[in-house]
This record gives structure tokens, sequence and C-alpha cells, in this order.
């Protein structure tokens, strides 16, 4: 599972780990052993808290917080101290990790 990820996360100029966390929680979990893919997936989660990303229309943002609801999309807070909540349909989506921790 941590090779599927890696290859497909980040691959190419630009690392975005967010849809593929999305594909292993939507996809994946009856596929395989669902204990390991919650345990994979949060550790993923909380790798990424405190990371800059580059949202789709420019703006960075620092990654503060995942849902307990399993959502894999964060809450993110830009520049301006504006908080989007990219799980929500319509909000901007990020587009590639800036600054790995």
């Amino acid at each position: 599972m941590a090779d599927l990820f890696h290859v497909q996360a980040y691959t190419g100029e630009y690392a975005n780990p967010f849809p593929v966390l999305e594909t292993l929680s939507h996809e994946m979990l009856g596929k395989l052993d669902t204990a390991v893919c919650h345990t994979f997936i949060s550790q993923i989660r909380d790798s990424l808290l405190n990371n800059k990303v580059q949202l789709q229309d420019g703006r960075e943002a620092e990654v503060i917080f995942f849902h307990p609801n399993g959502s894999s999309l964060p809450l993110v807070r830009t520049a301006d101290g504006q908080i989007v909540d990219c799980s929500q349909r319509g909000a901007a989506s990020i587009s590639r990790v800036v600054s790995p921790n």
C-alpha cells in the first residue's frame, strides 16, 4: 500500500497526496485490510499537518486540521488568515504540496 501511495502521490513535478488519499479512502477500503488502510491513512494525514500547500487558485496555505469524519481533504489557513475547508463542494482544492515537513 505504501509503494502504491508513494508512486501515485509523488511522481511528477507537483507532489499532491490528497487525491490519492481520497482514492484510498473510497476505493481501496473494500479491497484491502480495513484496519491497515485506516492506520495508514491516519498516519499520512498526521504527517501532512502544518505543511504548506498551493491551492488551485494560486494562493498558498497551511494544512491545519483534518475532519475526524475520515475525510482526507483538510482545512487550510491562507496567508491572509482565511480558513478554507477543502472538503466542501465549491471550495478551493489543493494543487500541490509546497514544502513538506
